[in-house]
């Protein structure tokens, strides 16, 4: 769906088949990569930073520009860095803003290994050129996501079985980008003003038990601004978020 206009689009079930240089934080209980490392059932993020172990982990503020560069390289580089499994990013309400820099992703699950069972939610998000970005991973869930102003809302990549629901992607450039993005739902989702479209599809999609794979297929390839929109990626990255 094109637009030239603001237009709204309500999406109730849809599965598709067929670093900036670290500042120590001085808080007590709070490591240097922003996260509380105090005992307890959860951990609390205050900033960018990486998760590398299992568990649970709650933001407790908002991130504005990107935290300025604290535990940030401000190009090719994500905010918070889910690199483990059976990890739930609990935003509690808060936002994540970054400041339109090609590239940069607020929230990405992605690593050497394949991932699985990770969970957002809670979370807003703006000014990133990728909201959430989900790499080689499975049984993955986003919810109660709200993404304003990024080029992508949310980029799935060589992915198996993730769930996006009761989530918005608006005034962006596209709103779900799926790249060989097998057995996705999307469900009770809500979009608005996308520029190009609301959700864009290539590569290998089928959800069938008969061709399920134990991992998510395809190569782990490094990580492209644009892969797989040709002619659109130059024009993307000369605008990441205004457009």
């Amino acid at each position: 769906m094109h637009g030239s206009g603001p237009y709204l689009v309500w999406i109730g079930m849809l599965v598709i088949v067929g670093s900036g240089v670290a500042q120590p934080v001085t808080a007590p209980g709070v490591s240097p990569q922003g996260v509380d490392t105090a005992s307890g059932p959860s951990k609390t993020i205050s900033g960018c930073t990486t998760v590398s172990e299992s568990g649970t982990y709650r933001l407790t503020r908002d991130i504005v520009d990107a935290d300025l560069g604290r535990n940030f390289t401000f190009s090719s580089e994500a905010c918070i860095r889910i690199e483990a499994s059976d990890v739930h990013l609990d935003g509690d309400g808060h936002t994540v803003n970054g400041f339109g820099v090609t590239d940069t992703t607020a929230v990405r699950v992605a690593s050497s290994r394949e991932l699985e069972n990770v969970t957002v939610t809670d979370l807003t998000i703006t000014e990133w050129n990728r909201a959430i970005y989900v790499r080689n991973a499975s049984n993955v869930t986003i919810s109660d996501v709200n993404s304003t102003g990024n080029t992508f809302g949310f980029y799935l990549e060589n992915t198996w079985k993730v769930t996006v629901r009761d989530s918005t992607a608006s005034t962006g450039f596209i709103g779900v980008y799926l790249h060989n993005a097998r057995c996705t739902s999307l469900t009770n989702m809500m979009f608005e003003s996308n520029h190009a479209d609301d959700v864009v599809r290539e590569g290998e999609s089928r959800c069938s038990p008969t061709t399920a794979p134990t991992r998510p297929p395809g190569p782990q390839p490094s990580l492209p601004v644009l892969d797989g929109l040709g002619p659109l990626g130059p024009l993307l990255s000369l605008f990441p978020v205004e457009l």
